[in-house]
């Protein structure tokens, strides 16, 4: 099956909305002190990719890509039935992890399949699939 090609700036733009708005949906839900300041570093750095990853596509004349409604009630919906019956931070932990994970999978899809990209969005997508990796370890410690 052959796949659309999509930008690098694109994937990590969409990618970064939805960690913001996932991490949106659990923060209220969250009781641990330690794992809320956890999960709003990652808000913030999700917000700082997809701000900067908006940028590039501005820069090259796209506007970046809106948010799919169903995607967005998929997304609300997971989360608040994840946190419905469980809301320990073990679970939340674990729930964040499976979402940073999805997202490293996605923009290393992306990177794959992204031969001629040029260099600053490769850069941008590398700092992301780190800081990914440093929010998997960092949540490691709720389990």
């Amino acid at each position: 099956m052959a796949h659309r090609k999509i930008g690098l700036a694109d994937e990590l733009y969409k990618i970064s909305r939805m960690g913001m708005e996932a991490s949106e949906i659990v923060l209220p839900k969250v009781e641990s002190d330690e794992l809320r300041e956890r999960i709003e570093r990652q808000k913030a750095g999700y917000k700082s990719f997809a701000e900067r990853s908006g940028e590039f596509l501005r820069q090259s004349g796209k506007e970046p890509p809106e948010e799919r409604g169903v995607e967005k009630l998929m997304l609300r919906g997971s989360a608040r039935l994840g946190t419905l019956l469980n809301r320990s931070s073990a679970h939340i932990a674990e729930m964040m992890i499976n979402g940073s994970a999805m997202g490293i999978i996605s923009m290393t899809k992306a990177l794959n399949r992204s031969s001629g990209e040029d260099g600053p969005a490769k850069e941008l997508a590398g700092k992301y699939l780190a800081s990914e990796q440093t929010n998997i370890d960092e949540l490691k410690k709720h389990l």
